[in-house]
């Protein structure tokens, strides 16, 4: 059955250009089916089913995270680990091991095709707000690294103008994100707030040099640049 309806969506397509696209559309999805099935049999080998310390609503944000993220549990642990996250806080006796577990038995009890449907937000019946948390976070994420990486190989802040577009850009390649909303001119005040406190919450403020001039060595501004701020 799936095999007609997929040589009649073939049959429909007559330009080369929109075929190509198509067929990588088609590989894309099921890679993602194939390495998703992969990751349950691999987990149900060596785990039983039952959550501990995380919630339902926690436990969706953190699967659409894991998802996003090729399937790696380290983005996902460190959002719940999180002391100013939204949704319910873990112990504070909590290991990273107990955080993975949960997760391991929590992606074996949720239903593929439900999980799965955090691609199409519209029609999703996970959680609005877990998938656009999780894509907010990993958005942040990515851009906090190309910040610090900017920050370290040209030893200067990257600026507003080029954070909002970076951020958008970001927003832009990633299919499922066109319902988020896109930050407006640096200029804003709005705007200029977000990226404050993007710096502050990601940790990219840039080191500060105390020599008032314009000759600063490169790699002296690096070097600040490559250290946390106090």
């Amino acid at each position: 059955m799936a095999q007609d309806e997929c040589r009649e969506d073939l049959s429909a397509i007559t330009d080369m250009d929109a075929l190509d696209e198509y067929v990588d559309a088609e590989f894309q999805r099921v890679s993602r089916e194939l390495r998703l099935k992969q990751k349950r049999l691999d987990i149900a080998h060596r785990r039983g089913t039952g959550l501990r310390h995380v919630n339902r609503w926690c436990l969706q944000v953190a699967l659409i995270i894991y998802c996003i993220m090729s399937y790696d549990w380290e983005l996902s642990i460190l959002w719940l680990k999180n002391p100013r996250r939204k949704g319910k806080p873990l112990g504070e006796d909590v290991t990273d091991e107990e955080i993975w577990e949960d997760l391991e038995d929590g992606f074996l009890a949720f239903d593929e095709n439900t999980l799965m449907s955090y691609l199409d937000p519209s029609s999703s019946t996970l959680s609005k707000s877990a998938i656009d948390t999780a894509i907010k976070y990993t958005t942040e994420m990515l851009l906090s690294e190309k910040i610090f990486n900017t920050n370290v190989s040209d030893g200067t802040v990257m600026r507003a103008p080029t954070l909002v577009s970076e951020y958008n850009q970001l927003l832009d390649q990633t299919g499922f994100a066109g319902h988020i909303r896109r930050r407006g001119d640096q200029t804003d005040p709005a705007t200029k707030h977000w990226a404050v406190r993007l710096r502050r919450r990601m940790h990219c403020r840039v080191g500060k040099v105390s020599v008032a001039s314009r000759k600063i060595p490169k790699e002296e501004l690096q070097a600040k640049a490559s250290f946390p701020p106090s």
